[in-house]
């Protein structure tokens, strides 16, 4: 008999996710133009590899999820529609995030004008970016759990896995690694292939030490996922 599918590494790229934009909204939010010389440079740095990741989500998310939820659950288009266009307000923020944080950083440019409009860009995902996992967990996630079996959704993600945009990987690859431990985390490597283990041995190290430049204990204490 067929198992029911594992949901597990969605939930925990949400909750990871809720978790990194709240840090970063802070983090920006509490900038000095004194930290150009310290974390602000890693900071833009990890907001451009954040950029892939939520990009990332929503490609595969319109490219292979959802769409498989429209051929079986006809009556979710609604909610889906709903998500779909909330997805295209996030990008259009999520276009503007790096380059407002890269301004931040920048010595050449105004502090005072380059920080309203990083506050102003980072706030603005982190308020809707957190509602609409919310509305996915709540609203979608349980419908592969009722309509999907576990075959059924493990050759879905593996579509998915080989089907994303794959851009930034060498912060992508790393993040979603950072999302689970233990056995989650074993299950994860072993569906993502060679190429991906070796990538995320070459990577890891260098995206845990951008994590603590960017994020400074002293400055902004980390949330809990």
């Amino acid at each position: 008999m067929d198992t029911t599918p594992d949901l597990g590494f969605y939930f925990a790229i949400h909750r990871k996710m809720r978790s990194d934009i709240a840090r970063a909204a802070t983090a920006v939010a509490t900038a000095t133009e004194e930290d150009r010389s310290g974390r602000l440079g890693p900071l833009a740095r990890w907001v451009a590899g954040f950029t892939h990741e939520l990009v990332e989500h929503h490609f595969v998310e319109d490219r292979f999820f959802f769409p498989a939820l429209r051929r079986r659950v006809p009556a979710a288009a609604a909610v889906l529609d709903a998500l779909d266009a909330e997805h295209h307000d996030l990008d259009d923020l999520l276009d503007r995030w790096p380059a407002a944080v890269a301004a931040l950083a920048d010595r050449r440019t105004a502090f005072g004008a380059t920080h309203h409009e990083a506050v102003e860009v980072t706030q603005g995902l982190a308020d809707r970016l957190g509602p609409h996992l919310d509305r996915e967990d709540a609203d979608v996630l349980p419908l592969f759990w009722r309509h999907l079996s576990g075959t059924e959704y493990a050759e879905l993600q593996q579509s998915a896995i080989d089907g994303g945009k794959k851009t930034g990987l060498g912060f992508v690859v790393p993040w979603n690694a950072s999302c689970v431990e233990g056995a989650e985390r074993d299950a994860l490597l072993a569906q993502a292939g060679l190429a991906m283990r070796v990538l995320l041995r070459l990577t890891e190290a260098r995206h845990q030490r951008l994590v603590a430049a960017a994020f400074p204990a002293a400055v902004v204490a980390p949330l809990p996922a």
